[in-house]
């Protein structure tokens, strides 16, 4: 009985070990076994007309040492994230940044470099991945970097029919303008520079938008407004300027309001929404 017993053991002792070798080698071959697959999607679900990419950088909640950092794409009209490869992750709770942008984005150090008229959308978020195969996490972005907007009254009792045709404004130094993605954070823009970036035109002709980097109060912002007189096709350019008295702060929207004729533009005030109660109004269209 006792020889019986002895033999099991080692019997037992020898399974094991030869289960353990093949375990290793099964990792070796394949480094991702034991993982479970892991997809993301957008949850903004409005119509998107152009690609975007996403930037994710995984952080695991036992220990903090394991990073990785994975490229997706979002193609036009499409919520899910798309990447060359599945992605897997070991069960257990992981912490997900992401950047989501229009051009492809590098990380440094933990740091993206942020450039003037692009927008930037950032999100942070808590999943526990499990032994399945659908592991699958919706991202719920918001704007990361600033919106300014130009919105522009005409006066109708002047007797020129006219229509804005363009609208500029100078552009804060971006030269040294850094995400940190874990934090979530950047530093602001110090100075504003001599020259001119574009708006974008919105649905509505008289509101024009340009994302920029964060800004710090006491500075001026010029802007540059070209009028065209539908009558006699002349062309005039205008100029603004508005005195920063709060900082220009990330995730924020600014609408600078202008009372426009066909020789004038004077500054009128200014308005902050929050990015929550922006994005939910429908009238607004933006990429």
């Amino acid at each position: 009985m006792g020889n019986y017993i002895g033999n099991h053991n080692i019997l037992a002792a020898l399974l094991f070990v030869t289960l353990s070798a093949c375990i290793k080698e099964e990792t070796g071959r394949c480094p991702d076994f034991g993982k479970y697959p892991v997809s993301f999607f957008d949850e903004d679900s409005s119509s998107k007309m152009d690609n975007h990419n996403v930037l994710l950088y995984i952080t695991s909640k036992k220990d903090t040492s394991q990073k990785e950092l994975k490229d997706y794409t979002i193609e036009a009209g499409e919520r899910e994230l798309k990447s060359d490869c599945k992605f897997r992750l070991y069960p257990g709770l992981y912490s997900f940044k992401a950047l989501k942008s229009h051009s492809k984005m590098n990380l440094e150090d933990k740091h993206v470099r942020l450039k003037n008229g692009e927008a930037y959308t950032y999100a942070s978020l808590v999943g526990k991945v499990t032994k399945s195969p659908d592991n699958k996490f919706g991202i719920r972005f918001g704007l990361f970097n600033s919106l300014i907007r130009a919105v522009c009254t005409l006066d109708l009792s002047n007797e020129s029919i006219f229509e804005i045709t363009k609208v500029e404004i100078s552009s804060p130094d971006d030269t040294s303008i850094l995400l940190d993605i874990e934090n979530g954070k950047c530093n602001y823009a110090q100075e504003m520079t001599d020259y001119y970036d574009s708006c974008t035109i919105e649905n509505d002709p008289s509101v024009f938008y340009y994302y920029c980097v964060p800004i710090v109060r006491s500075r001026y912002i010029f802007f540059k407004i070209s009028i065209k007189e539908c009558d006699s096709d002349k062309m005039n350019t205008l100029y603004s300027r508005a005195f920063l008295k709060t900082d220009i702060e990330q995730g924020k929207i600014y609408d600078f309001h202008f009372n426009v004729t066909p020789g004038s533009v004077v500054y009128k005030t200014t308005t902050i929404l929050d990015w929550s109660t922006f994005i939910n109004d429908q009238i607004v269209h933006i990429k």
